[in-house]
């Protein structure tokens, strides 16, 4: 398989926080009244030090995972000369996750987007990864080994927080305690908020759109109303899906999937949203779900969704379905995860085979922090078992859809006149980590269905 994944490649600093130290770091900077000021009346972003506490902690009081923006180079330089060096650095992104995926599960090449590149990042790619080079006039894939190489500095750096369902953080009088497992993320990437593009890969992908299998495309959320240069969102998203629909010209058979992701303005996911046409298929987790644009002001939905309620679930996502362009939509929790889809885009047990698939990935990933192989994930994984809640829910589509049990303990049902497939996550009784599981879940489900439905009209 051959594919193009875009847009967004960075480094990730991952720190599991300690509460006392977080604590401590808080009162010896003298930001005591100043970061609870701000846990009252948070802002859209990270402008100073004090904004990047309350994020974390409400991020943590909440139990759910959050990104936010650093606009301040000032915040940048604290976070690393706090965390970086004590943290594991590892490939970040969500293109940059997904194209190691791919390479890892036996994806022929996956071509990427990388503006900024440095032989730190370089060297964390996956073989099967290319980055389109032009040499003596012609193109060429090179691993990212083998390209050219700006300055390490202009890599964009994701700091990524880890926290453990009780972690305490001691705030003068108040305690914030993490509800659940889960992370905070300060991102600072000037280049991947702005979406900028390798020219190289722009040209080799229009002139080449006819040589691939399908395209995973992420990195959306992450942009700005309005940048400096005077460009706005709908200029960046505008000339994105310019190149998407010259693809589709070429290649009418190319699959294309787009990962969501959690956008601070509903404005540009909005835009987005309404632009679809020329997508097959929309990913995202329940977060984002319903936070989507689409759903603003069913605030009884919202609430059901982000219960993990497997019924309002799918209500979102076929809202969301019934009002784009697109031809599937997949939601994936920590409980479960649940597609659902127009008739005849994909067979019901195909699409659940290639989410189990997903699900097994997940699960090997959250256990050893390693993508480690196809042999790996096809075997049956020792010491993992289905999630109770996430099981209890994916059988409910028996119950309320009429539904039917497919093997892998998934289940499958049509509701208001799509299909859905569900599956139960795998539980690991200590994961090492928690980042990148959506990534890898999304991309090896994806390429999943790309075998499953070669040589058929997906």
């Amino acid at each position: 398989m051959r594919i193009i994944c875009g847009y967004t490649v960075n480094l990730d600093s991952v720190t599991t926080i300690s509460g006392v130290e977080v604590a401590e770091m808080i009162a010896d900077h003298g930001l005591t009244e100043r970061v609870l000021e701000r846990v009252s009346s948070p802002r859209d972003g990270i402008y100073d030090v004090e904004d990047f506490f309350s994020g974390l902690l409400l991020s943590m009081k909440r139990g759910i995972g959050a990104e936010w923006l650093i606009f301040d180079r000032g915040v940048f330089d604290f976070l690393k000369e706090h965390f970086l060096d004590g943290s594991q650095v590892i490939l970040g992104g969500n293109s940059g996750n997904m194209a190691n995926v791919l390479s890892d599960l036996g994806a022929g090449e996956v071509v990427i987007n990388a503006p900024c590149h440095s032989r730190v990042q370089a060297e964390l790619f996956g073989r099967a990864v290319r980055i389109p080079r032009i040499v003596d006039g012609r193109f060429v894939l090179a691993h990212p080994t083998e390209a050219d190489f700006d300055g390490v500095d202009e890599v964009g750096i994701h700091f990524v927080f880890n926290f453990t369902r009780g972690t305490r953080v001691k705030v003068g009088e108040t305690d914030f305690v993490a509800l659940n497992d889960d992370r905070f993320i300060a991102t600072y990437d000037p280049a991947n908020i702005a979406l900028l593009l390798n020219p190289v890969f722009e040209e080799y992908c229009e002139q080449f759109a006819d040589r691939f299998d399908g395209a995973i495309l992420s990195g959306f959320h992450l942009l700005l109303t309005e940048y400096p240069d005077g460009t706005t969102y709908r200029d960046k998203i505008d000339r994105l899906l310019d190149d998407l629909r010259s693809w589709k010209d070429k290649n009418p058979r190319l699959f294309v999937h787009l990962e969501l992701g959690y956008f601070h303005s509903g404005m540009v996911e909005s835009y987005l949203l309404e632009r679809l046409g020329d997508v097959d298929s929309l990913g995202m987790n329940e977060v984002e779900l319903a936070r989507s644009s689409l759903l603003e002001g069913n605030h009884r939905l919202r609430s059901r969704i982000e219960a993990l309620d497997i019924e309002g679930v799918l209500e979102g996502a076929s809202i969301i379905l019934s009002l784009t362009d697109l031809s599937r939509v997949c939601v994936h929790t920590g409980e479960f995860v649940v597609s659902i889809f127009e008739k005849g885009f994909i067979d019901p047990g195909v699409e659940a085979e290639a989410l189990e698939f997903g699900v097994r990935a997940a699960a090997s990933y959250a256990e050893t922090g390693r993508h480690l192989g196809r042999d790996r994930i096809e075997q049956v994984l020792e010491g993992f078992s289905p999630s109770r809640l996430g099981r209890t829910e994916v059988l409910r589509l028996l119950d309320l859809f009429s539904g039917c049990e497919l093997k892998g303990g998934s289940s499958s049902g049509e509701v208001d006149g799509y299909y859905a497939a569900g599956v139960p996550v795998l539980r690991c009784e200590t994961p090492v980590t928690s980042v990148g599981l959506g990534d890898t879940f999304t991309a090896a489900t994806f390429l999943r269905e790309l075998e499953l439905t070669k040589n058929k009209s997906l």
